[in-house]
């Protein structure tokens, strides 16, 4: 009897406990502090979960020394301490103290947030070699942080690398693209160089095309369904042919050499073609045909992302030349199959396992021969990069065509018709179904692992989920399961454009599976912003790799002063996890397998 009435005891506190526990992350996590301060009377101080919970909250409130406090007793101390402690040491003005606690933190897990705080203190500090090796680290864990391209083009203008300053510089111009200081600092740096590094850049960029050889692959043979694909919008497009090649307007038919730049330009008159030998008004639409592949110059992929970048490119098929407005729309036209090979390597990684890259050709197969139902009457079927990112011949490798090839004409059917099939690169080790509208054949927040397992958010499950690293997930171990970010007040003002201590409220109006925010009211003294939908919430936060994040707002004398994102996962978390899949290819998965671990319902066919 008094074994039953002990447990019972002991259920009512532990439920009391988590009650309350819970209560407390709830506060925190709409920024309520003093609120969450006012339950800790309740909760026992020996607990090292509760101790960091209360050092956690006084940091965020601005008393960082009673945050050292609960940080210093806890007694089995992990990477997630350390950090905290490096961050209220360094709120404190001790950067001592801090530094060796970011270093603490780094010895035991890549986290951004102290490789990039360690990187600030040497800046501020003018020690620029040692921010230019931390900024360096901060890319390294993760590339997305898009200011540590800015601060790590600053460190290499001290350090007199006008070169490699331009460089990273023109990336952070590209990225943050209306804000003045970052212009200026590139505009100065343009001229310390001087006019005769440009000219001579020019002269290289030049002969570098002149001289691209154009390869010749072999053309695939059978009855496939064709694509059309968006390559660019704008006013000139320049090309070249590895063969000599037809240009086919509704009045004429023009022959082009081979190995040859021309240009079509649309001037006030209409299009115009120059070449070596050559110049006359075209009529559009036009056609481009020949045996062998184009050379396409400047083709932008990724604007403002931090794969930004702008590629001279190699396409396969044939070219098409439409007026959109008053620019050029240049559409290539090809095979499926040959389109796959583009698509492939550009989506997950060629070194991959060869039953991944199947898995990943299926599902890219799938979506084209859903969407090919709906875009008869358009001018194309797809953008290069908008549901799926196409680099042409640049990006083909013989592992991936392989995987194409190998899969030829296998579909993902759901009741006998090819599904939508989501994918992205990490699902931070959560699976969910409600991003684009609920699909039957997708698993909803179930943990990347086999056999299912359920997941819970609660609030503690949450600020749990985002700052641990399971290893018992198949999305685990890659740089883009589990994120950070953190601004400062320098840094808030370059990325968003606004000062951090104008910023009232945050609040969280709508959130999804898997912790995935799907509508945010971000108030400020002057205006209120309410962002909605996956992509635009990314985007808003300095674009984020995910919607998938917990925010802490750390004050300091009663105004905001850093803001703090842990996220999980890259891309929307729906679908086929591609490093996921990569990681069950590596344990012996065959492909099939792997589709139906992230479709579920599903039957894999052969349909051409």
């Amino acid at each position: 009897m008094r074994t039953v009435i002990f447990l019972l005891l002991f259920f009512v506190n532990f439920s009391s406990f988590c009650t309350v526990l819970e209560k407390v992350y709830f506060y925190k996590a709409n920024f309520v502090y003093s609120r969450a301060e006012k339950k800790f009377h309740l909760l026992p101080n020996e607990d090292d979960e509760v101790l960091l919970l209360k050092g956690t909250i006084f940091y965020l409130k601005g008393e960082s020394r009673k945050a050292l406090t609960f940080f210093e007793k806890i007694k089995n101390k992990d990477w997630k301490i350390y950090l905290y402690l490096g961050l209220a040491y360094e709120d404190l003005g001790k950067e001592d103290r801090a530094l060796s606690f970011y270093l603490k933190t780094l010895s035991l897990e890549r986290v951004s947030i102290a490789s990039y705080r360690i990187a600030k203190i040497f800046f501020y500090n003018q020690n620029y070699k040692k921010a230019k090796e931390y900024f360096e680290k901060t890319i390294d864990i993760d590339s997305s942080i898009r200011l540590a391209y800015y601060y790590l083009g600053k460190c290499l203008l001290h350090l007199g690398d006008y070169k490699n300053a331009y460089y990273f510089l023109s990336k952070a111009v590209n990225f943050y693209p209306h804000c003045k200081k970052i212009i200026q600092d590139l505009k100065y740096v343009k001229n310390l160089l001087g006019e005769k590094f440009f000219v001579q850049k020019r002269k290289e960029e030049e002969e570098r095309r002149r001289e691209k050889k154009i390869p010749f692959p072999k053309k695939i043979k059978g009855p496939f369904p064709q694509v059309r694909i968006k390559i660019l919008e704008k006013k000139e497009v320049i090309f070249k042919c590895g063969d000599k090649f037809l240009i086919i307007t509704p009045s004429q038919i023009i022959g082009g050499k081979k190995n040859r730049f021309y240009r079509l330009r649309l001037e006030k008159t209409g299009c115009f073609l120059y070449g070596e030998e050559i110049q006359r008004k075209v009529e559009l639409p036009l056609k481009i045909k020949s045996k062998a592949p184009f050379y396409i110059l400047d083709v932008v992929y990724g604007k403002k992302k931090f794969w930004h970048k702008s590629i001279d490119t190699i396409f396969r098929g044939e070219l098409v030349v439409f007026l959109s407005g008053n620019r050029l729309l240049l559409v290539n036209q090809l095979s499926l199959e040959e389109y796959l090979y583009g698509v492939v390597p550009a989506e997950i990684p060629s070194l991959a396992p060869s039953e991944a890259l199947k898995a990943q050709a299926v599902v890219a197969r799938t979506i084209v021969l859903r969407r090919l139902e709906k875009t008869k009457d358009k001018l194309f079927d797809f953008d290069k990069e908008i549901f799926q990112v196409y680099r042409g011949l640049n990006a083909e490798t013989s592992s991936c065509r392989n995987a194409v090839d190998k899969t030829r004409g296998e579909v993902i059917l759901y009741r006998g018709k090819p599904v939508e099939a989501f994918y992205h690169s990490n699902c931070g080790g959560c699976l969910r179904s409600d991003v684009f509208g609920r699909r039957d054949y997708l698993y909803s927040e179930y943990k990347d692992v086999l056999p299912k397992k359920k997941l819970s958010f609660s609030y503690r499950d949450k600020e749990i989920w985002f700052k641990t690293f399971p290893e018992d997930v198949f999305s685990s171990g890659s740089k883009n399961f589990r994120w950070q970010r953190i601004y400062d007040e320098e840094d808030f003002k370059l990325a968003f454009g606004k000062s951090i201590k104008e910023l009232e409220k945050i609040n969280i109006l709508s959130e999804g599976e898997c912790g995935y925010k799907e509508k945010i009211k971000i108030e400020f003294k002057s205006e209120k912003d309410t962002v909605e939908g996956e992509l635009n919430i990314r985007n808003y936060f300095d674009h984020l790799k995910s919607s998938a994040f917990l925010i802490e707002l750390k004050y300091k004398n009663s105004h905001p002063h850093l803001l703090i994102l842990w996220g999980a996962g890259f891309g929307h978390g729906a679908g086929l996890s591609q490093e996921g899949a990569m990681r069950m290819a590596d344990l012996g998965y065959p492909y099939k397998e792997i589709l139906n671990h992230y479709y579920k319902n599903i039957k894999i066919e052969k349909i051409y």
